[in-house]
């Protein structure tokens, strides 16, 4: 049987690389709208949304990807190739 400790440290390490993760995607996509605002490719208020109505899906994308990969690598360390 697995050691439940070495389960339990994966699950907090890659959740903490998800929330990590997310939080980056909505500050690049702050970001982005700020951009997109100074050069005239979006409206005041779009650039205003554009941490949620941006942030939110690519964070939630960034999270999953960052929780599966951190998972597996942890999970795997010291097993064979």
């Amino acid at each position: 049987m697995e050691d439940k400790g070495e389960a339990v440290v994966a699950v907090v390490i890659s959740t903490l690389a998800a929330a990590g993760s997310a939080v980056l995607g909505m500050f690049v996509s702050m970001l982005l709208g700020q951009l997109l605002f100074r050069v005239g490719l979006m409206a005041g208020e779009g650039a205003a949304w554009s941490g949620i109505s941006l942030g939110v899906p690519i964070g939630i994308a960034c999270a999953i990807i960052a929780f599966l990969y951190c998972f597996h690598k942890i999970r795997a360390y010291g097993k064979p190739q």
